[in-house]
């Protein structure tokens, strides 16, 4: 940076260290989590909330039930799952009752590939499914419970048993966890100075 000699009278300069000093500031503040640390989770199906398992504060470990619901669909999606696992199971049989006939010169190479064509729709029909049913879990009847997906704690929740949920909806339950990924506050008032180095007042200072 240049500056005109004429105009050095007018500027007072001061070492700046990073050395912590016992200065403070409070001031209002928005804290926001760092990518990855916050997962927001609503309805994987319609339905109706059941059963509440957690409170704003708690912690929880990846895989605990936060929710429980009652969604009818996800009773079909299970049922898809079981007929399309065993319509596969048949025609893996006819493939190999098919490759048997025609070792024994009994069968024709057209029937095979047609039963082969039918193993291989009835495999990607059970893949579909599956990937389906894979955001209710397999359970059984109309039951879902929803999992935290990451340690962390419940930092908000909107869930009250009896309350009805539908999917693509706005979450119900948010977890973090700032204690493994760093909680910053942004849009300060007023300067930070606990770390001996002013900033202005849209920077974010860490706690």
């Amino acid at each position: 940076m240049h500056i005109r000699e004429a105009s050095r009278p007018f500027i007072e300069t001061e070492i700046v260290s990073g050395a912590k000093t016992g200065e403070s500031v409070t001031a209002p503040a928005r804290a926001d989590f760092r990518d990855g640390a916050v997962s927001q989770l609503g309805a994987p199906l319609d339905g109706r909330i059941v059963k509440v398992h957690v409170q704003i504060g708690d912690r929880v470990r990846e895989g605990d039930p936060l929710l429980t619901l009652d969604c009818p669909d996800a009773a079909e999606m299970r049922a898809a799952v079981e007929a399309s696992t065993a319509s596969l199971r048949e025609a893996h049989s006819a493939l190999d009752r098919q490759n048997r006939m025609l070792q024994q010169g009994v069968g024709t190479e057209r029937e095979r590939i047609a039963a082969e064509t039918r193993v291989s729709e009835l495999a990607a029909e059970l893949a579909r499914v599956q990937a389906d049913v894979a955001f209710v879990g397999m359970g059984t009847g109309t039951s879902v419970v929803v999992r935290a997906p990451i340690s962390g704690s419940i930092i908000s929740r909107r869930a009250t048993v009896g309350m009805t949920v539908q999917k693509g909806t706005e979450p119900i339950v948010e977890v973090g966890d700032p204690p493994r990924s760093g909680l910053w506050p942004t849009s300060l008032s007023a300067t930070c100075r606990s770390y001996g180095k002013p900033r202005a007042s849209t920077s974010s200072c860490p706690l």
